[in-house]
């Protein structure tokens, strides 16, 4: 996944670059406190909390693709490039979804 993520975020660069737009060099204010949230959480407070955030960030995150895959106000290569993600991204979801399922009795217990 990582990755996946890294290889998604140099296309994502290149293609901001040839469009004159910069990408951000730092995480948001949100998941600045999602980080701050997950490191205080150990064993399988921590599983529950990194699969949940996970499964909740792909899915909001693949439906940004699907829209912006679908705007045609949006650049022709950013469409492509949300087009050819999908994918990726939809496996990552699936991987998620795995992970949830298999922590799902030792978080229970985990209260």
């Amino acid at each position: 996944m990582i990755h996946d993520h890294s290889m998604a975020e140099q296309q994502l660069e290149q293609i901001a670059s040839t469009e004159g737009h910069a990408v951000p060099s730092t995480v948001s204010a949100s998941d600045h406190a999602q980080m701050l949230r997950l490191q205080r959480n150990h064993g399988s407070r921590f599983n529950a909390a990194y699969s949940t955030a996970q499964e909740r960030d792909h899915r909001e995150v693949i439906a940004i693709f699907r829209q912006a895959e679908q705007d045609p106000r949006i650049a022709p290569a950013l469409r492509r490039y949300a087009r050819m993600t999908l994918p990726t991204l939809m496996e990552h979801l699936h991987m998620a979804n795995q992970l949830m399922a298999s922590g799902a009795g030792e978080n229970r217990s985990a209260g």
